[in-house]
């Protein structure tokens, strides 16, 4: 298991006694004025430069607002809380399968603009890392990290790896209805990925977090769009499906041999039985 350092969240807030001590004494005080008044005074307030404002709310001044905007009008499933940390697992998508799903993109969106007859600002989602997910994404508080990943590790490093086939094209919806996802359903291989998720919903359990999705679809989402859109007739389905076999040259292999717990910018990779 290999863990990636970060800084924290927050700072504590709180300082060292001895530099309490050191400021109510009289070496905070201008030399200058020790001399002058023969006493040792607090400084005035005309004494002192105003701080920034810029500086002020850097330091937590209120709570964190998030801006949609500067994400791409994407919001949270939940809000933010100083001390925790959004937990997800995950399997990751290797080259040799986005090699192959890469250049099809622009082909299945244009079909599904011109299905609907609209332009729906389909965006991919490359940049973030095309996975399969075997989680909700939950807050945690940092306390939690090491043992959640350790127990992730000890639960999944004893199943084995496996491979998987993508095929058909579906579009789902999340939870709160911001943003729909079109993707590329699990055609062979979903009971072994159930049993990771069932590993990985017991983990879950034990620490009081919220398990996976009850009757879960799994599928790798290739591109997002605002909004709810209305899932894929069965006329979509069919010609998607000939598109994608028809652009890509073979089966889109999804080879699965390492599980990923990603927790705010640190990540644990988990390697399965060979």
């Amino acid at each position: 298991m290999s863990l990636v350092d970060y800084s924290s969240d927050s700072g504590t807030g709180s300082e060292p006694e001895d530099f309490k001590r050191k400021a109510n004494s009289t070496a905070f005080v201008p030399q200058a004025k020790k001399l002058c008044c023969g006493q040792v005074d607090s400084p005035s307030t005309e004494d002192l430069l105003p701080i920034p404002k810029g500086l002020l709310s850097s330091f937590g001044g209120g709570a964190r607002q998030d801006d949609p905007a500067r994400h791409g009008g994407r919001q949270r499933s939940f809000p933010h809380t100083k001390g925790n940390w959004a937990t997800f697992v995950f399997i990751p998508c290797k080259e040799n399968l986005l090699s192959c799903i890469r250049p099809v993109l622009p082909a299945l969106f244009d079909y599904l603009n011109k299905s609907r007859k609209s332009t729906l600002g389909i965006r991919d989602c490359l940049a973030d890392g095309l996975h399969l997910s075997l989680s909700r994404v939950v807050p945690i508080p940092h306390h939690m990290i090491k043992p959640l990943t350790e127990e992730l590790q000890q639960q999944l490093s004893l199943l084995p790896r496996f491979n998987c086939v993508l095929e058909k094209p579906s579009i789902y919806c999340n939870d709160e209805k911001s943003r729909s996802f079109l993707s590329l359903d699990v055609a062979q291989g979903r009971e072994k990925v159930k049993g990771l998720m069932s590993a990985v919903d017991k983990v879950f359990s034990d620490f009081g977090l919220e398990k996976f999705y009850k009757d879960a679809l799994f599928h790798v989402s290739v591109g997002w769009v605002l909004g709810e859109v209305l899932p894929l007739s069965a006329r979509e389905e069919e010609e998607m499906i000939c598109l994608l076999r028809r652009e890509t040259s073979r089966v889109l292999t999804m080879s699965v041999d390492t599980v990923v717990c990603k927790t705010g910018n640190k990540t644990c990779c988990i390697q399965l039985q060979p």
